[in-house]
C-alpha cells in the first residue's frame, strides 16, 4: 500500500515526478488519507494478505523474475567474473 498523504507537495518541493507513477506502475494501491489507509488496510486484512493479480502482473514484468533463486544468480555471475 503506498501511503501519500503528501503526494502533491512531495513532488513539489522534494522530487521531480519520475517514470514510475505508482498509480500506474506501482505494485499496490495507493491512498492519500488515513481513512482510505486504514480501509484499505483491513480490506488487505480481509484477504488474507493475498496479492492483487493487477500488482502481481506489474511485479513480474518490472522485475522480470520473481522466485527464490536470486543468490544464486549473484553467486553465479561473480563466478564467472
Amino acid at each position: 500500500i503506498y501511503y501519500q498523504f503528501d503526494q502533491e507537495e512531495f513532488y513539489e518541493k522534494q522530487y521531480k515526478q519520475g517514470n514510475f507513477i505508482t498509480e500506474q506502475h506501482g505494485f499496490g494501491p495507493v491512498v492519500y488519507n488515513e481513512e482510505a489507509l486504514l480501509k484499505t488496510l483491513q480490506q488487505t486484512y480481509e484477504e488474507g494478505f493475498v496479492l492483487n493479480t493487477k500488482y502481481e502482473k506489474r511485479l513480474l514484468e518490472f522485475y522480470g523474475r520473481w522466485d527464490t533463486h536470486n543468490c544464486d544468480r549473484v553467486y553465479e555471475e561473480i563466478v564467472k567474473r
